[in-house]
């Protein structure tokens, strides 16, 4: 029996009707390197060829469009069936909950990482929430997230929470691009002593007091008080009226709003490292495959998992 599996049927499919190895690998959400070999593949597995290659581009053979037209009619079948068993009463719908951190803007990197996850995982239904810091660390502990994507604070967690970084930020100096400080050449952050912090409080950042007055230590500013707000619309509120600055990191797209400006900050105590966190014991398998598409999407996919 010839050894198909659904991913090869699927690029197959797809390639019969594109005659595109790049649109192919688009509509898949993969490689076109990954379509080639695939179907080199399964071209060896039977025996014959299913396409004509030329310096033109590439058309069905005879015996590729017959398989072409039983393998849709098969693929049909195949969705048909599964789609009957998801809405059979007694059928168990398999779940992945993940939460994302409020100061973090990730939503499209998880997009992506969810376009390549339905693939594979089509019964799964899938549920995305963003949460504070501290809410998001007592749902994944009371299993009400099987994921979460946070800002690294491994000593916040338990002994059981595995950890892998996706990203690093370095951090800026944002303010109001009206004030009339601004107006000064070679502006450099100490500029803005005397001025308020404003940042996100502690159930919703890690950073902390202690981290805030780091950053404003180290780039010698002399504030005059900070403020605390739960969600990032209340700190760009402060910022755009000029009633403060903020410490924020280059994963937040607005701060590229016209209305601001930002100066970076050149201090490592400014970057922070986003991670992904899920509890080791939970017997969730949706788990092992996101968090495999995530890592490879990640930067740092080659670096090895944490166990904090």
């Amino acid at each position: 029996m010839i050894p198909l599996t659904l991913e090869q049927m699927n690029y197959f499919i797809v390639l019969s009707k594109t005659l595109s190895f790049t649109k192919t690998a688009e509509q898949t959400y993969t490689t076109q390197p990954t379509i080639s070999r695939q179907i080199k593949l399964f071209e060896q597995e039977i025996g014959c060829k299913l396409f004509f290659r030329n310096s033109t581009g590439i058309s069905l053979t005879p015996t590729g469009a017959l398989l072409a037209e039983n393998l849709s009619t098969a693929s049909k079948l195949i969705s048909d069936s599964i789609l009957i068993a998801q809405n059979s009463s007694d059928s168990i719908i398999e779940k992945l909950s993940i939460g994302c951190s409020i100061s973090l803007e990730l939503d499209r990197f998880l997009v992506n990482c969810y376009h390549k996850f339905c693939l594979k995982n089509p019964s799964v239904h899938f549920t995305y929430q963003k949460y504070g810091h501290s809410t998001l660390h007592e749902k994944l502990k009371s299993d009400e997230l099987d994921i979460i994507v946070t800002l690294d604070s491994r000593t916040q967690f338990l002994p059981d929470i595995e950890t892998h970084y996706l990203f690093d930020y370095s951090g800026v100096c944002l303010f109001s691009r009206f004030l009339p400080i601004t107006r000064k050449k070679d502006l450099s952050l100490s500029d803005f002593s005397g001025m308020s912090i404003v940042c996100l409080d502690e159930h919703t950042s890690p950073r902390g007091l202690i981290g805030i007055k780091k950053i404003a230590d180290s780039v010698h500013l002399k504030y005059k008080s900070i403020i605390r707000v739960p969600n990032l619309e209340t700190v760009f509120f402060y910022v755009d009226a000029g009633l403060a600055i903020a410490f924020l990191d280059t994963s937040i797209e607005k701060i590229k709003n016209p209305d601001f400006s930002y100066i970076p900050v050149p201090n490592k105590s400014a970057t922070i490292s986003a991670a992904l966190f899920y509890k080791k014991e939970n017997p969730n398998p949706a788990i092992s495959n996101f968090v495999k598409i995530a890592t490879e999407l990640s930067p740092y996919r080659d670096y090895p998992s944490i166990l904090t």
